[in-house]
């Protein structure tokens, strides 16, 4: 199986949060990405990339070249390096390698981080360690060991690939109480999936997260509540549903709820939405920008004395 191109806007709207991340200090939760100062030795490198490319599942490895993490810096690195390294990479595998399908020079600000991309649907990589010895590597967490029987199992079946998922649109609007003050912030997001299996995959409402980030004013924040709910069916009444199925290319609508936590003039916002589907072991991650409203404070309007409690006395227009 082979995964469906990646086109550069997309590997951007990827990475770009990862690097604005780093910078501010914040942790990357994005598990198939991983940052690399520089280049590592051939023989390393293959048996990480091994290991990322066997936990992944199928799912596409991106190094970024030219990230410190653990500094908080973004230190570039040179494209052209690749050309001599990859194929040296490769040598240290005993079979097929992740193939690197995509190489893009990444600007921020004045520095150039190397964005690498690799297909990992040949599971599993096996790695030569030298004479007579193998190795099938696993990576967890920021480690990488040796993968166990079962886990090497599972990669021997076909990989059911995560679905593509993007938001389409979202808005965030201030939701008022009867008193006409702010109770709540609700997200609003037009989702659409495209699974990439003919597996039908199903979306417990309990695996969806969604978060909400205001650059100097609101740190990355969860939302309290999560609905989700196929387009077609939003404006049922009904109680919402536990989870939601998809066996062919869909639209969501999501909705989430938080409590009054940021005022909101007009600010540059980031949400983040992530989805679990059943039987997948990492989510698909989707974020997206936005510009809050401007809410202005509502003054209660006084109320006026009843002039007769009859309700059916004709009133003048």
């Amino acid at each position: 199986m082979v995964n469906m191109g990646l086109t550069r806007s997309e590997l951007l709207a990827r990475c770009l949060p990862i690097l604005d991340a780093v910078k501010d200090g914040k942790p990357v939760e994005d598990s198939f990405v991983e940052l690399k100062s520089q280049l590592p030795e051939e023989a390393k490198g293959a048996r990480v990339l091994a290991g990322a490319a066997n936990a992944a599942g199928g799912e596409r490895v991106i190094w970024l070249v030219g990230v410190d993490e653990k500094s908080h810096k973004i230190v570039g690195a040179a494209k052209e390096e690749l050309s001599e390294w990859y194929p040296r990479l490769k040598h240290h595998f005993d079979g097929p390698a992740p193939i690197l399908s995509m190489v893009e020079n990444i600007h921020f600000g004045d520095l150039v981080v190397v964005a690498m991309v690799f297909e990992a649907d040949e599971t599993p990589y096996v790695v030569s360690m030298g004479p007579d010895l193998r190795d099938v590597p696993w990576r967890e967490g920021t480690r990488t060991r040796s993968g166990y029987r079962q886990e090497i199992l599972r990669t021997l079946a076909e990989p059911t690939l995560l679905p593509v998922v993007e938001v389409t649109s979202a808005a965030v609007r201030p939701d008022r109480n009867s008193t006409g003050q702010v109770s709540q912030i609700v997200l609003h997001a037009h989702i659409y999936i495209k699974p990439r299996s003919d597996r039908t995959l199903v979306f417990p409402r309990h695996d969806c997260n969604a978060y909400l980030e205001v650059p100097g004013s609101l740190p990355k924040t969860p939302f309290d509540r999560i609905w989700l709910f196929p387009a077609e069916d939003r404006h049922k009444s009904g109680d919402v549903p536990a989870d939601v199925s998809v066996d062919r290319p869909k639209a969501l609508y999501l909705m989430a709820f938080i409590g009054p936590i940021v005022s909101m003039n007009g600010q540059e916002a980031k949400i983040e939405v992530s989805l679990l589907p059943v039987g997948f072991s990492n989510p698909v991650v989707i974020w997206h920008e936005l510009t809050l409203p401007v809410t202005p404070e509502v003054v209660k309007r006084p109320q006026r004395k009843a002039e007769s409690l009859d309700l059916w006395k004709p009133r003048p227009l």
